[in-house]
């Protein structure tokens, strides 16, 4: 018996309009089967991680062939021709590929370059080139679409203050600004950073030599061009959260500032003013109200902080039709909105619209 992970399947269907729309529905597949389009027994053990550089759209998935277990990489597409549009059987990248995923069902298998024939198994979601919350703005007044992403973004303003219960947990969230997955870098690096008396110890300069040849995980938020400029900035904010997170805390703009200037003048690249604003939506704000709890505009000032824009961000207020002037606060209502709501179910949680079919 095929199943999937998609709640009553029949009484709704999913309007997607590329690729990427699909990869939420992917990730849920953990456990179903399928039969393929030569009608082979395909069940997902792992539908694997999602690969944010080039190449396949999953890698290390293991898939059950037959009964036969598979460990590869898994591409996803809209149909099966595709494949071939994006000339992926000229491409040795996708050898790897063991399953072969599209929304529109198929009767045939695809061929690697190596000349492998890969099994293809169709999602049951339809394509559209309208999806369903187009335009939320049509539906919605302004001061409706604000007032839930605001009640959003304080659920992600309580989140962010909840990452600095503990020292470690706190490095984390610090470090979470030079690689968003590696969740090993603070802890790997809190013994050495103790030892560093300042940013012109010679202690320093070699950790941060250290820092910069990682392989890091980025992700699509944060080039490889910036990193050089991040790292002495945030092993500096590290330093001194470790000896008293009390002292920042309370920093500044100003106080930011600051800082770099005393990056700068030992020698250290150092960002703009974006990034420092990042540093203190993620960081100074949230760990203020730790230490001050009672302060009463601690969510507000952090709501309205400028904001380095997201791309899927823009594009999803793009998509709804909404102009509203860019915070930090209402970026990470947008946030809230896409990571609960967009990436699971949206005809179920989405809070703008309510979907009948």
């Amino acid at each position: 018996m095929i199943q999937y992970s998609i709640p009553e399947q029949s009484h709704f269907s999913y309007h997607i309009y590329d690729e990427k729309a699909m990869y939420p529905l992917w990730e849920l597949q953990r456990g179903n089967r399928f039969i393929s389009s030569t009608g082979k027994t395909i069940e997902v053990i792992l539908p694997g991680k999602r690969n944010r550089f080039s190449g396949p759209d999953y890698k290390q998935a293991y898939i059950s062939i037959n009964g036969e277990m598979y460990m590869g990489d898994v591409e996803l597409h809209l149909s099966n021709i595709d494949w071939y549009h994006h000339k992926h059987e000229q491409n040795a990248e996708y050898n790897n590929v063991i399953l072969h995923v599209v929304s529109e069902e198929t009767h045939s298998a695809i061929l690697t370059e190596n000349k492998i024939w890969v099994e293809t198994i169709h999602l049951p979601i339809s394509r559209s080139k309208k999806i369903s919350c187009d335009n939320i703005i049509d539906a919605c007044a302004v001061s409706e679409i604000e007032s839930i992403l605001k009640m959003g973004a304080y659920t992600r303003w309580l989140q962010h203050c909840d990452y600095f219960d503990n020292e470690l947990d706190g490095l984390n969230r610090i470090f979470y600004l030079l690689d968003i997955r590696n969740r090993h870098l603070a802890s790997e690096s809190i013994d050495l950073l103790k030892q560093i008396e300042s940013i012109s110890d010679s202690n320093f300069k070699q950790l941060y030599t250290s820092f910069i040849s990682r392989n890091y995980d980025k992700g699509s938020r944060f080039l490889s061009a910036t990193l050089d400029r991040r790292v002495p900035l945030i092993m500096a904010i590290a330093l001194i959260f470790l000896r008293n997170p009390l002292i920042i805390s309370t920093f500044s703009l100003d106080d930011l500032k600051g800082l770099l200037k005393r990056l700068t003048q030992n020698g250290f690249q150092i960002p703009g003013r974006t990034f420092l604003n990042e540093i203190m939506g993620n960081i100074i704000l949230p760990l203020g109200m730790k230490y001050a709890p009672e302060v009463k505009d601690n969510f507000e000032r952090w709501y309205n902080l400028p904001v380095q824009t997201y791309g899927n961000c823009t594009r999803k207020m793009r998509q709804w039709g909404i102009n509203l002037p860019r915070t930090f606060g209402l970026q990470q209502g947008v946030l809230y909105q896409i990571e609960n709501c967009c990436k699971s179910h949206p005809a179920f949680q989405c809070p703008f619209i309510n979907i009948e079919n």
